[in-house]
């Protein structure tokens, strides 16, 4: 089956993609977003005139809203790649893309807390604070999205991506 083009693969939120395809693309695109987080992270420090450390003592709360600017960025970014084809793995196991709020709300919370200040120091936890915990909890639960194998045959989201639709039509032509 040709392999459709990368921007359909990428930003298109229809169909199914194998756990191979997901595997090939979704490491890389993580794997980038890392360095590009702590560059921007940076500049943005940089930019504003905030030192990302204070002291010994930890980090300074606009050094925080820096980070939480830089993730949330990074997020946008990364996730515009990432996201169709978390999506896409669960329409492989006939699951909608919905499935997908319980993991990503934890990890867009804890970031936008970050920027707004609000998850507070180590001396002085908050709530919202504790949402780091949970968006580490949450991001496990893509694990068993990324590794569940697919609905065998036709879906209500499409055909089955490990079929080559070409061998599937030959065999359909024989008697």
């Amino acid at each position: 089956m040709p392999r459709p083009p990368l921007r359909t693969l990428l930003f298109n939120r229809t169909g199914r993609v194998r756990r191979w395809t997901f595997f090939t693309f979704a490491p890389p695109i993580v794997l980038a977003a890392l360095p590009l987080y702590v560059g921007l992270a940076k500049l943005l420090a940089a930019s504003f005139g905030i030192p990302i450390w204070t002291s010994s003592a930890g980090r300074s709360m606009a050094a925080g809203h820096v980070a939480g600017i830089a993730a949330l960025i990074v997020l946008a970014l990364a996730g515009s790649a990432l996201l169709p084809l978390l999506i896409k793995r669960l329409h492989d196991s006939n699951l909608t893309g919905w499935w997908l709020i319980p993991v990503a709300t934890p990890v867009v919370l804890n970031a936008a807390g970050w920027a707004l200040g609000l998850n507070g120091t180590s001396e002085q936890p908050t709530m919202i604070g504790e949402l780091l915990k949970l968006s580490i909890i949450a991001t496990l639960g893509l694990i068993p999205i990324a590794l569940w194998p697919g609905t065998a045959g036709a879906n209500r989201f499409g055909p089955d991506p490990r079929v080559d639709v070409d061998v599937a039509r030959l065999r359909s032509d024989l008697p």
